[in-house]
């Protein structure tokens, strides 16, 4: 595994997730009154549910990705040229794997809020697009986020920051943090079992569990489930390819609260508490209060939708099957992971760009339809695959 700082997980084309949810238009978490200075922007979310927040470098603003699992701060290589280099470090992740980073130093601005010689990595994030379809110009990390607390609501689309922890609603789902090193983790409970996660907005899944752990219930035998393999997590080092399983787990602890039949991720990655979660939330990060508070919480319901595969571009600029789900309809008529793909809805993709592949992606998410022609021992097949 490599380290956090790499560790940017993004938009699979295989796992899109539908979110229904009650909620008072009304309610909100934030008071003002008496916290002294409060700053605010905008955050928005991708069709993957990361949060993006606008950050000023050298004048000019970017979209970076804030990441509650980065170590430290990313900066593309596009805008860190007047970044003072500082050499390098040895990073090491949750499991103890140590890598060389290139750490530069930086001044940054968020709204009206000004962090100077802030240490950052940086490093050439235009690959990451080819396969996750997001655009990343940096990532806030945790040695910027751990200087302040943060409260976002997400229905309108606007996030706080303040020196000073955010009032709460006593009502509110609260979560504990501790912290290995200066990562976010929080305990998650299921079948009588507890499980240390990492708190990761750069996650774009609900949950990850670790199956050496949750293979211990018996409840999770008994499970629905489903099975993949291919590229599970798309990182800033590179894809990850294993088999992955998808379990319905029927009730998971989480805080004071809980969810019900919960779509979780079964691998040997570590745990991860993802961006799903807070985007359907109004959240609060009291970091000096090592609490995180969901609001609301109980009305959340979540279900995995997907075409059951996963399209990209292999070494040779050719697209091809880099997912698949073993017991979707496109694994039944034939599909198999590797498979040359010749037409997306009709549309040769013979020579095709990173970015053509992307709204070709983003059409068949939109209407809900994704039709592939290939070749298979010399014969022409069609496939039509609804989500």
């Amino acid at each position: 595994m490599t380290s956090k700082i790499y560790n940017l997980i993004v938009l699979l084309f295989v796992s899109l997730v539908a979110i229904g949810q009650n909620r008072d238009a009304n309610t909100s978490l934030i008071s003002i009154g008496g916290l002294g200075s409060i700053d605010s922007g905008s955050v928005t979310f991708t069709n993957n549910y990361l949060p993006f927040i606008k950050v000023i470098i050298d004048n000019v603003e970017y979209d970076f990705l804030f990441d509650t699992g980065a170590e430290l701060c990313i900066l593309s290589k596009d805008i860190s040229k007047r970044a003072l280099s500082l050499g390098e470090i040895v990073a090491s992740d949750l499991d103890g794997n140590e890598q060389n980073a290139q750490i530069y130093e930086t001044d940054i601005q968020i709204g009206n809020t000004s962090f100077e010689k802030l240490r950052c990595v940086k490093l050439d994030l235009k690959s990451i697009f080819g396969t996750s379809c997001v655009k990343i110009d940096g990532v806030i990390g945790q040695n910027l986020i751990r200087k302040l607390n943060w409260h976002f609501d997400s229905e309108r689309g606007v996030v706080f920051w303040s020196k000073l922890p955010f009032v709460i609603d006593s009502t509110a789902t609260q979560l504990d943090l501790e912290y290995y090193g200066d990562l976010p983790l929080t305990k998650v409970g299921f079948d009588n079992l507890s499980f240390y996660v990492l708190v990761d907005t750069g996650f774009d899944g609900l949950l990850e569990l670790n199956s050496g752990g949750v293979k211990k219930s018996k409840k999770y035998k008994k499970s629905a489930k489903s099975c993949g393999e291919g590229e599970h997590q798309i990182t800033i080092g590179g894809a990850s390819t294993q088999k992955v399983t998808v379990a319905t787990l029927d009730t998971i602890g989480v805080g004071s609260g809980y969810l019900t039949n919960v779509p979780t991720y079964i691998s040997k990655s570590k745990p991860l508490l993802g961006s799903l979660l807070f985007k359907n939330n109004n959240v609060t990060f009291n970091f000096t209060e090592d609490k995180i508070v969901l609001f609301p919480f109980q009305n959340l319901r979540v279900k995995i939708q997907s075409f059951g595969v996963g399209l990209g571009l292999n070494e040779n600029s050719a697209v091809e099957i880099v997912f698949i789900w073993m017991e979707s309809e496109a694994y039944k008529q034939g599909l198999r992971l590797g498979q040359r793909i010749a037409k997306i809805n009709g549309v040769d993709v013979s020579q095709i760009t990173n970015e053509y592949l992307c709204a070709l992606k983003v059409d068949a998410i939109k209407n809900g339809s994704l039709e592939l022609h290939y070749l298979e021992k010399g014969k022409e097949k069609n496939i039509l695959l609804k989500k």
